[in-house]
């Protein structure tokens, strides 16, 4: 024996040698028994024996002599002692091959590698598990959802599954006049990590006992009712009952909050919900914060767009005592009411988006510095001037839509610049005139997006680009007029000689002629590009342009994923495509995958903020 196989030997533990001797010792008896049985039987046995085991021993026809049917049943009777013996050592060995199995998974349990992962890396595989999921309950929860699933593993994976408040961030539970035995087996069922969200829109009938009971453990309420069950909900309800609040959507269904008739224990409701920091508030004819006793000072995010009639007076009572809001969504409509001259300062703010009117109060306070996301795409009573010195103020302004003006002394802007360093996104509106680009620096743009007025874009657009230095990423350019008969096609050759970075290109309203589709075919035009919507001079130029930048050349395989050719809308005609165009336009879609098409019907595009 060579020393490896020695020490190989010497390596296996005593008792596994002697139980694998037991086994080789039954195999080899069962042998002995075969060969015994075999060598036993003379030469006429062996013919007899032949003779029953042939195919022919079950017919009819077959019939035995009787010395060979004493010599037949011998056989038959140490056959079945045989075969009892062997399954009896068959029984024994099944026994025993069950038991090495199941120790065989014990052992490979207890050597599984998840089992030395730190917690922390258990609960991140877990986070990714259920990351989509969105677990909303409108049935009692059981063990089997996700995520109590994980809790049913073992000991481990329920400690760590219960205590990591991110799982639990998706729980969701509606209560539409359903039983309130399925909020109390959710309240049973969540660990204390869990962030309980609920809906309730039910009748003021069941808000004790199916809502009640369990205000302090709901971090989200969302609240759909009427004045009159608003007005049962802030009787029953005391301070203690929002300890865990965190967020709340009220939402008025009917009447004005105006009528609704408060005790005394409204005083200080919310003030024991020290978590509290979003407030969304949907009602007509106007809203009375003052009728829910809310913290302002501790709110960082504040809906008001679905409150209809606000006024100025309530609006700055409101923003005043905001001074932690870092998100405001309002919407204001024109109204007679008496200016406010006093400021108010909203140092956090970096979220705002306004409907409708912009409030003459935000002209004179101190917001706009740290904005980063500004919405102001449905504001109508912005003019030139207003807008381009609340751009000056928001230098730190990543992303934003807004309205051009309409009206304003737009000339006494030339040579006035507005630097916006940290601008990536500028989606523009009712674009008439060019001031806009002309006043803009944007260095850090990657994405522009224009909604104009007129049917082709302006050179400023350019200009504003090469004098800024940015590396646009997408363009999106649509006009809301449509192209009269013979109105003369304007090219674009220039604009995308200064974009050379772009990876999305949507122009529906600018033809690209032969000699730009020439260079983008070639890679001299949008070398990057990987979508392409845009109005081609013809459909043959279109596909060999398609063709070339989907192709692998010199080991570098083409960007182009997804490419479109429309006509314009208002257009007189739109080309029908040939025999030859429907072939390359399949060839492409299956030997490229490309997402490709030429010629689909003209729609609008929906502009979205």
């Amino acid at each position: 024996m060579c020393p490896q196989d020695k020490q190989a030997s010497s390596s296996q533990t005593p008792a596994s040698s002697i139980m694998m001797r037991k086994v080789y010792m039954e195999l080899s008896l069962s042998h002995l028994i075969l060969k015994f049985f075999t060598v036993q039987m003379t030469s006429y046995d062996s013919v007899l024996a032949e003779k029953l085991e042939s195919a022919a021993a079950a017919s009819n026809h077959n019939i035995l002599l009787e010395p060979e049917i004493l010599r037949a049943r011998n056989l038959l009777r140490d056959a079945e002692h045989l075969l009892t013996e062997l399954n009896g050592a068959l029984t024994e060995l099944t026994a025993r091959r069950d038991a090495q199995h199941e120790r065989v998974r014990k052992y490979r349990v207890i050597l599984a590698p998840h089992k030395r992962l730190a917690s922390e890396l258990l609960s991140e595989i877990f986070l990714h598990c259920l990351s989509a999921t969105t677990l909303t309950l409108s049935t009692p929860p059981t063990p089997k959802d996700a995520p109590w699933i994980l809790g049913q593993v073992c000991a481990r994976w329920r400690r760590v599954s219960r205590a990591d408040s991110r799982l639990w961030l998706q729980t969701k539970i509606s209560l539409y006049d359903r039983p309130s035995s399925h909020l109390a087996r959710a309240c049973e069922l969540l660990p204390p990590a869990a962030r309980l969200s609920v809906t309730y829109c039910g009748s003021s009938a069941l808000l004790s006992t199916a809502l009640l009971p369990y205000l302090w453990r709901i971090q989200d309420l969302i609240l759909r009712m009427g004045v009159t069950d608003y007005n049962e909900f802030l009787r029953i309800t005391s301070p203690g009952d929002f300890v865990a609040l965190q967020s709340a959507d009220l939402h008025v269904t009917d009447g004005k909050p105006g009528n609704m008739i408060l005790c005394d224990q409204v005083d200080g409701l919310f003030q024991q919900a020290k978590g509290f920091r979003r407030l969304k508030v949907e009602a007509a004819g106007g809203f009375r914060i003052t009728t829910f006793d809310i913290p302002l000072g501790q709110l960082t995010s504040l809906n008001l767009s679905g409150v209809i009639g606000l006024d100025t007076q309530t609006l700055f009572t409101i923003l005043r005592d905001c001074h932690q809001l870092e998100q405001l969504d309002l919407a204001f409509a024109p109204h007679d009411s008496p200016s406010i001259e006093e400021p108010f300062y909203l140092p956090r703010l970096q979220n705002l988006r306004v409907r409708g009117h912009l409030p003459t109060i935000f002209e004179k306070s101190v917001v706009w510095e740290n904005i980063a996301y500004l919405n102001l795409a449905s504001v109508t009573n912005l003019d030139s001037q207003i807008l381009f010195a609340l751009l000056k103020e928001s230098i730190n302004l990543t992303e934003l839509h807004c309205r051009a003006s309409e009206k304003g002394a737009v000339t006494n802007l030339s040579g006035s610049h507005a630097l916006l360093p940290r601008l990536k996104k500028l989606a523009l509106t009712n674009v008439i005139d060019t001031w806009i680009f002309e006043s803009l620096i944007v260095p850090s743009l990657k994405e522009l997006h224009i909604h104009s007025t007129e049917l082709s874009l302006p050179p400023a657009v350019r200009e504003m680009i090469v004098q800024s230095g940015a590396k646009i990423l997408s363009f999106w350019f649509q006009s809301t007029q449509a192209r009269p008969a013979g109105a003369p096609a304007n090219t674009i050759h220039e604009l995308l000689a200064a974009i050379p970075s772009a990876v999305h290109f949507d122009d529906t309203h600018s033809i690209l002629d032969l000699a730009a589709m020439r260079d983008i075919a070639t890679g001299t035009l949008l070398p990057h590009v990987e979508y392409l919507r845009c109005w081609p001079n013809t459909q043959e130029a279109f596909l060999d342009m398609v063709e070339a930048r989907v192709r692998t050349e010199a080991g570098v395989a083409g960007t182009l994923q997804q490419a479109f050719g429309v006509s314009p809308i208002g257009a007189a005609w739109t080309p029908v495509l040939t025999s030859a165009s429907h072939l390359r336009l399949a060839a492409l879609r299956v030997g490229y995958g490309l997402v490709c098409s030429l010629y689909p019907p003209p729609v609008w595009d929906d502009y979205s903020d």
